[in-house]
């Protein structure tokens, strides 16, 4: 029972404190390396940054950049979270902004 308490404040916590993160969920639609404003990382966008013509995310690691492609290749939902107290939805965000973390969903 400690266990199961304990688990949900953890979660509880975890979600108070990205409170101002925002989920860019859907399909990846294209992947870039290399672009400046993204440093040595990956950039790639969702169906909900608008797709082709929408806005780039900046992956903040390696492993991130590999699971944006994992999920690209393997056409998976992935859950995008990026920091959003500056905007209301994704398609405010300005180009480039460096996410938060990236899960795939199976």
């Amino acid at each position: 029972m400690k266990k199961v308490v304990l688990g949900l404040g953890m979660l509880c916590l975890s979600q108070v404190a990205n409170a101002a993160d925002i989920n860019c969920r859907g399909k990846v639609s294209w992947v870039m390396a290399d672009h400046p404003s993204c440093g040595e990382y990956m950039a790639f966008k969702t169906e909900a940054t608008g797709g082709k013509a929408g806005k780039w995310l900046c992956t903040k690691s390696h492993a991130a950049g590999e699971m944006a492609v994992t999920a690209l290749t393997n056409d998976k939902i992935v859950e995008v979270y990026v920091e959003g107290s500056d905007v209301n939805t994704c398609d405010e965000i300005p180009h480039y902004r460096e996410i938060n973390y990236i899960i795939i969903n199976p």
